[in-house]
């Protein structure tokens, strides 16, 4: 079985192939997840993995663009777009469809066809 999209974004970024940018409430949400889902160890694992594979921005980066992200995202998700847009990041991606008509948005499965890789069909 293959790894998911968002996996397989992960392992490229980890062996720089690109540049992959993650806000610091990103990685508090995915610890959340992964100590909820799998405990604290595999949380740990992963958190440690994410800020190896990835720059992290810290909310004081994005924290001015919030209000106008606010205008284009959801409440919930706007700090994500704020964090993109503080350092003109051209995607963010996100399996979040909550993020429909955001310009800078991109689902993992089409970053993957961007960097000429191969998405995992089951999440196309």
């Amino acid at each position: 079985m293959r790894a998911s999209n968002s996996a397989e974004l992960l392992g490229a970024a980890a062996l720089d192939l690109y540049d992959a940018y993650v806000s610091d409430l990103v990685l508090v949400e995915l610890s959340r997840y992964f100590r909820r889902v799998h405990g604290r160890q595999v949380a740990w694992d992963q958190r440690a993995f994410v800020m190896a594979a990835c720059k992290v921005i810290e909310q004081g980066a994005y924290e001015k663009h919030l209000s106008a992200a606010m205008k284009e995202a959801r409440k919930e998700d706007a700090a994500h777009l704020a964090a993109a847009k503080a350092l003109s990041i051209p995607h963010l991606v996100s399996s979040d469809s909550d993020f429909e008509g955001v310009k800078e948005w991109i689902r993992p499965a089409d970053f993957l066809r961007l960097l000429g890789m191969k998405p995992n069909r089951s999440e196309v």
